[in-house]
């Protein structure tokens, strides 16, 4: 059933989600030299993108790290770039998991079978099902259960200002602290991005872009 499209807008605001244009820019910073920067297919880049929105739009709310488990999985099976679409789609499932307040750790070595097992055909030793890989990625994802620090830079690319973002005592309690006279702000929101947005509306109304972002342990 597809949902009513106020209904779904409401629920897409919960969520970070990468746009083509954000694949595009971390596919080009992932480039060994040598490797070829083309996007060979730009509606296989789009179907796959679109991944997450449609999980959401037709089974409605989901977790993070299924939303995530979702574009990474068009990523490395679509090959619309002509090279690093493997290591393009573990940087956009680290992208979802972390810009939605979570945190996602697993070995190097690990995160390649991991890859190499989902972008494998049918048949292929070594192949790992959506549901298997969506179980590993939920093993290796938790949410941020500490202060987390956003500094921002403006226009001039001069750090304006800081705020901290505290996880929530419950499903709605966001609290946000300024910096020195900064106001302490109270969100109530269900999500990460929910309250970063408010957030930033709030402390850097029109002017800042987030710049860094450091999870506390």
């Amino acid at each position: 059933m597809v949902r009513p499209s106020n209904a779904l807008s409401e629920l897409l605001d919960d969520y970070w989600l990468p746009t083509d244009l954000d694949i595009i820019e971390a596919h080009r910073r992932i480039l060994l030299d040598g490797e070829i920067a083309t996007l060979r297919d730009t509606n296989l880049l789009g179907s796959a993108v679109a991944r997450a929105r449609q999980l959401l739009n037709y089974r409605g709310d989901q977790p993070v790290h299924k939303l995530a488990a979702e574009v990474c999985i068009g990523l490395a099976k679509n090959h619309a770039f002509v090279d690093g679409n493997k290591r393009v789609a573990f940087v956009a499932l680290n992208m979802i998991i972390e810009e939605n307040g979570y945190l996602f750790s697993i070995s190097q070595d690990k995160a390649v079978e991991l890859i190499e097992g989902i972008a494998k055909s049918l048949g292929e030793k070594g192949r790992l099902t959506p549901t298997e890989f969506e179980a590993i990625i939920a093993q290796h994802t938790r949410q941020m259960h500490a202060v987390t620090h956003f500094n921002f830079v403006g226009e001039d690319d001069k750090v304006s200002n800081e705020f901290t973002l505290h996880p929530p005592t419950n499903e709605f309690q966001w609290r946000v602290f300024g910096v020195g006279d900064a106001a302490d702000l109270q969100l109530e929101t269900r999500t990460f991005h929910r309250a970063m947005t408010g957030a930033i509306a709030y402390f850097f109304p029109g002017r800042a872009r987030r710049s860094q972002v450091g999870f506390g342990d």
